[in-house]
């Protein structure tokens, strides 16, 4: 659990993703150099850490983000996504299926990697959070100032990780969809990444349920 929790931290503040071409190999390229160079479970910052608890690791975070995010340490940014990624569509649809709003079929609210690269474009590290406005039936994004549970709340490292893994291009999307967890109303997403015959390839992820970096540390 503490290797979970701290590894989240770290993803959350690292370096927002460059664009990439929207070309099938390029982006295998990108994704097989990207799940073969991080070895996350012995990187000396994460060893680092690990006798710290979930409080200083999140201080420690807030005070020296930006050496994750801009300095050496900023390869961690790879090993977030997998954190938060769902591994089948039956999941995937499970946890969709436990809103009311989903009952006689799953509603999705769409944005491109586009509105989401623009939206985070101004946040800096791990200073704030991305969280959801919903009003009748448009779905925004909002800042929110400190990580909290009692809504859903995404950090700029794991959107960008995200990006950089999958190697987005600003055509490809984010359709999200709500669940429920202990009664309150959390947001969860499919990527949709389109290939050059106008099909995709669909990716699953759910909602933090720690601060930044505490998942990966604490597991």
């Amino acid at each position: 659990m503490k290797r979970i929790l701290f590894l989240v931290m770290i993803f959350a503040v690292a370096v927002s993703c460059k664009e990439k071409d929207n070309t099938d190999s390029d982006k295998s390229n990108i994704q097989a150099s990207a799940n073969a160079s991080v070895d996350c479970d012995n990187h000396p910052l994460i060893i680092q850490m690990r006798d710290q608890n979930q409080d200083e690791i999140v201080a420690w975070i807030k005070l020296n983000g930006k050496q994750i995010c801009d300095g050496e340490n900023g390869e961690l940014i790879e090993c977030i996504e997998p954190l938060h990624k769902i591994d089948s569509k039956a999941k995937f649809d499970s946890l969709a299926n436990l809103h009311p709003d989903n009952a006689t079929g799953i509603k999705f609210y769409t944005k491109t990697w586009q509105d989401v690269e623009n939206f985070i474009s101004d946040i800096q590290c791990y200073d704030e959070y991305v969280g959801f406005t919903f009003e009748n039936n448009n779905l925004g994004f909002k800042k929110v100032q400190l990580f909290t549970t009692d809504e859903t709340c995404y950090s700029k490292p794991f959107l960008s990780s995200i990006g950089k893994k999958l190697a987005l291009s600003h055509r490809d999307q984010f359709c999200f969809t709500r669940t429920t967890e202990d009664g309150i109303d959390k947001f969860i997403f499919e990527v949709k990444r389109y290939l050059p015959n106008n099909t995709f390839q669909s990716f699953y992820y759910d909602f933090s349920r720690n601060p930044p970096f505490t998942s990966i540390y604490k597991k």
